[in-house]
């Protein structure tokens, strides 16, 4: 039966993209088999602009690479409200060009919904348009200098950087908006060479960085050599460390962020860099934030409220007059599970299970969505 459920569900979603495109599933539980086992051998078999739709599973779908131009939907990275056992776990994943022939790129494509360990999110050279899209990614995401239209958006980086290689320029466009950073012991977002680039295109809007350490230096800095990038509407909050602490950034426009720690100084801006409404050294006031110094693991940031009070001084205060943090900005944090924004079906059950030729079968279904 579930197997029967998991089909209709992925029938449904596939209303949503392009009716001329294929629709694959990969399941590897043996139980409920999709149409392949395998995630990279049904990448292979899909057609440009084809969507797959991988099951969570006790056991990972390995390491991939996209060869064109795909969207490919898990079932959560941590789905504890449906999937309490199960992830969608890959290794990770690597998004390709290939200029010789048979010439090949994946620039459109889109991964959402998954667990991404170790391997993290490999974005090639020369490509356009990838969206990285409600995952929980531990080995972070390499974007290469001369990718344009990059979004990276509400997913929980776990340890993991974003990592822009260098020769970035004006034109490159990179979006990295309401991702809750944790267990940041390095910067949280590093580029390159940096001292040569002008990141003028990169913005960096509407994130939590929460750091659990408490063995920080006053050297430790938010990004590592970042130029000209805009930093807006951000909560960054540190959990230890002494001393003041610097935001990493070269001529960059800092406005509206909050800064907070319990024992250290962090005030913006700082250095050459520019911004004004930035809240420095002040509590954000979480709904049900942790008590300080606490140690908190990435799978249980649901137990936590992380919206702001009606008092909070980033209620309303952003620069788009939405709350500072995730739940403001242009891609409001939807969960922690990383479920997709595809309707999933919860409840089936057949009335008439048994149906003569010609006969109606009678079924009632209960679906959410997750906008």
């Amino acid at each position: 039966m579930k197997s029967k459920i998991v089909l209709i569900t992925l029938c449904f979603a596939a209303l949503f993209f392009n009716a001329k495109a294929t629709t694959w599933t990969v399941n590897n539980n043996g139980n409920s088999p999709g149409q392949y086992t395998s995630l990279q051998a049904a990448i292979n078999a899909a057609s440009n602009g084809d969507s797959i739709y991988v099951e969570p599973s006790p056991v990972d779908y390995g390491t991939v690479s996209v060869p064109r131009k795909l969207y490919i939907f898990g079932g959560g990275g941590n789905p504890y409200s449906y999937q309490a056992n199960n992830r969608t776990y890959i290794d990770g994943i690597t998004f390709t060009y290939q200029s010789s022939f048979p010439i090949s790129y994946s620039s459109g494509s889109q991964i959402e919904g998954f667990y991404i360990g170790g391997g993290g999110v490999q974005i090639s050279c020369y490509l356009s348009s990838i969206t990285i899209l409600r995952n929980e990614i531990t080995g972070g995401v390499s974007i290469c200098g001369s990718d344009t239209n990059m979004i990276v958006a509400d997913n929980i980086l776990n340890g993991g950087q974003v990592y822009m290689n260098s020769n970035f320029n004006n034109d490159n466009t990179v979006l990295i908006a309401n991702n809750f950073f944790i267990n940041q012991n390095a910067q949280a977002m590093f580029e390159n060479n940096g001292s040569q680039d002008q990141e003028t295109g990169v913005q960096f809007i509407n994130n939590i960085i929460y750091n659990n350490s408490t063995s920080l230096t006053n050297s430790s800095t938010f990004f590592r050599t970042m130029n000209n990038a805009s930093v807006k509407n951000n909560i960054f909050y540190c959990q230890g460390g002494s001393g003041t602490f610097s935001s990493g950034c070269n001529n960059c426009t800092l406005e509206n962020n909050i800064t907070y720690s319990p024992n250290c100084t962090q005030t913006l801006p700082d250095g050459n860099n520019t911004g004004t409404g930035n809240i420095n050294n002040t509590n954000p006031a979480f709904v049900n934030g942790p008590a300080v110094y606490t140690t908190i693991s990435a799978d249980l940031l649901y137990n936590y409220n992380w919206h702001l009070t009606g008092s909070s001084p980033g209620h309303l205060t952003g620069s788009d007059g939405t709350d500072i943090g995730i739940y403001g900005g242009p891609y409001p944090f939807p969960n922690f599970e990383t479920i997709t924004r595809l309707p999933q079906m919860r409840f089936l059950q057949i009335n008439n299970p048994t149906v003569q030729p010609g006969g109606t079968l009678h079924v009632n279904a209960i679906g959410t969505t997750h906008n």
